[in-house]
């Protein structure tokens, strides 16, 4: 299954085939266009992937796919195995905040791109944030980020805050790359504060 498969404006729900294992990121996603889709099911002797409360994660929940785009995010929170969470997969999150698990590490390109989120805990583990991942529009309200004291972020990449109406933010002393527009239309942001370990 290829990125933007499903182009399914009114599918509600899904159950995918137990032997589907590939091609469910995708540059897009496969179900990108699916704007009133609720919930996404797998047979539960799936060898690949899980459905949890509609959800859809890997086999070991280590990787999330797909929050689905009409699903209620109230009281969602990712579990703790999770380690990485893939393009595009909370791709206009209607929640304003949302607790990422400790054992995070990566949040790949456009994971929560033109979101509601209000605000954003970066947790310890993570090393890389992808492009376009917290990126923005005219209607964005992702105020506030914070990354924890002893963050192991590395890099953050091209256009990751484009377009918020981010205030002031202290960057981890970590971080040695920041790509290119990261704060770009940031049109509030009166303060930024870089690490010292910064090399481009």
């Amino acid at each position: 299954v290829e990125s933007n498969a499903f182009t399914c404006p009114t599918l509600k729900t899904i159950t995918l085939s137990k032997n589907m294992k590939t091609g469910i990121a995708g540059s897009y996603g496969i179900f990108y266009n699916c704007t009133k889709l609720k919930a996404i099911y797998v047979p539960e002797d799936s060898p690949y992937l899980k459905a949890v409360d509609g959800v859809l994660y890997d086999k070991a929940q280590t990787i999330v796919y797909c929050f689905p785009r009409a699903k209620n995010p109230t009281g969602f929170k990712l579990p703790d195995t999770v380690t990485t969470i893939e393009r595009y997969a909370f791709y206009m999150f209607s929640g304003s905040s949302i607790e990422l698990p400790e054992n995070l590490e990566t949040i790949e390109m456009s994971a929560f791109r033109n979101s509601k989120l209000k605000s954003i805990h970066i947790p310890r583990k993570v090393k890389t944030i992808g492009s376009y991942a917290f990126q923005g529009n005219a209607s964005a309200a992702l105020a506030t980020v914070t990354f924890d004291p002893n963050s192991s972020l590395e890099s953050i990449a091209n256009n990751a805050f484009d377009q918020n109406p981010i205030v002031n933010i202290i960057l981890p002393d970590n971080i040695k790359t920041i790509g290119n527009y990261c704060f770009n239309k940031c049109a509030k942001l009166e303060e930024i504060i870089l690490p010292a370990a910064l090399e481009s």
